[in-house]
């Protein structure tokens, strides 16, 4: 029921129970015409208690139907994987597969909304999801790095509300048994050479801060294996934690034996997984965030605790996606969950709530951020601070894991 009928409902019910009362003092005053003045002010009294009793109700909080509508449409900026599982774990298994457009739809619950993930990466044509945030007005939330929200500040601004892992989840990863490296200095160190993709902020970043060295910086990854396996796992190449650690080990058949890893997210401030919405839209759906943030919340804690539910979903998603290539098996899934866990991908903020932004963390960042992107032509307004495209305005605090 909308705001407006409950509140006619509410003043429906009121005008009976008055009118009902004050018949009911009519009919006890002509009964009562011989008894005194005493007794009449008594029974006068009475009716009015009654009437006195019957408070009106608060409103009624809106429910998420009324506040977002009937639809949420949530832009991914690659094909699904575990880092996105709270979106599958609050729709559930069963839910609808559209291998057309590659998203994942079903209802919240039993709110009467609908939940549409939707792919990115080659899925879209490898258009960033701002881009996609600006040309699709149905597009409610879109993911965004904290890199993409400084540099599209001005022109494309958007303003994050969410996010379910405080560390990107990128590593460099090798498969020579006899190295142990156990940091990005170790890496530097010993000068071998370290695979990534042609344009990367967070690299940038690692040179600035002398953890890598410019020398050893090889851009030719296309995301494929082959250069590693060609040079027999002795390079260090970039790659996903959900991703390459499992895959390379367990299901590349031209590998199939294990790779160690570091985490770049302990070294790198900035975080990849921003569920942002277009800054000119935050004030019109302020309400529908504030119900549909916490239950983002609860999801990510969910699919922390038991991720069996989220993880059928997305294997049910990319089975479904036919002739697109993307692949998740069930036992990747059940290493990548645990593992986000573990390594502290999974957490809570820095102010105890699973899902809040680290705008401290993001303000300490944009001084070397902006110089870092500036060495590459790329500006970011000296005035920018955290509080300009990230929020955590609808975080419940109560929420953590």
């Amino acid at each position: 029921m909308s705001t407006t009928r409950r509140w006619a409902a509410l003043v429906a019910a009121a005008t009976l129970t008055l009118t009902a009362a004050a018949c009911s003092g009519k009919d006890d005053q002509a009964a009562t015409d011989a008894t005194t003045t005493g007794t009449t002010t008594e029974a006068t009294s009475e009716a009015t208690a009654g009437v006195t009793a019957e408070a009106p109700e608060e409103p009624a909080a809106p429910s998420l139907l009324a506040a977002c509508g009937e639809r949420v449409d949530v832009q991914l900026d690659w094909w699904p994987q575990a880092d996105y599982g709270f979106l599958f774990q609050l729709i559930g298994s069963g839910g609808d597969v559209d291998p057309d457009t590659f998203s994942y739809s079903g209802e919240i619950g039993d709110t009467g909304v609908t939940l549409s993930v939707h792919s990115g990466g080659s899925a879209v044509g490898f258009q960033s999801s701002t881009s996609l945030l600006y040309k699709d007005d149905s597009i409610l939330l879109a993911v965004t790095s904290t890199e993409q929200d400084a540099e599209n500040a001005v022109e494309f601004p958007t303003v994050a509300v969410f996010t379910p892992l405080q560390k990107v989840p990128l590593v460099f990863y090798w498969g020579n048994e006899d190295w142990d490296f156990q940091s990005l200095e170790d890496i530097r160190d010993a000068g071998v050479t370290v695979i990534t993709v042609e344009s990367a902020p967070y690299l940038a970043v690692l040179l600035q801060r002398g953890l890598l060295s410019e020398d050893q910086i090889d851009k030719s990854y296309q995301g494929t294996p082959a250069r590693f396996v060609q040079e027999d796992g002795n390079v260090v190449q970039q790659g996903y934690l959900t991703s390459e650690v499992y895959q390379y080990q367990y299901e590349l058949p031209e590998w199939n034996k294990p790779v160690k890893y570091v985490l770049v997210g302990d070294e790198y401030p900035a975080l990849y997984h921003q569920f942002s919405i277009r800054k000119d839209r935050l004030e019109a759906n302020r309400e529908c965030l504030s119900l549909l943030v916490p239950l983002f919340q609860q999801a990510g804690i969910d699919y922390a605790n038991d991720p069996s539910d989220g993880n059928a979903a997305l294997v049910e998603t990319a089975a479904g996606f036919t002739g697109s290539g993307w692949e998740l098996s069930p036992e990747l899934l059940a290493w990548a969950a645990p593992t986000l866990v573990q390594d502290g991908f999974i957490a809570n903020g820095e102010d105890g709530a699973y899902g809040s932004l680290p705008l401290q963390r993001f303000n300490d960042f944009l001084p070397e951020l902006r110089e870092a992107l500036a060495a590459s032509g790329i500006e970011i307004s000296a005035d920018l601070t955290a509080e300009d495209f990230a929020t955590n305005e609808f975080i419940d605090p109560d929420l953590h894991l």
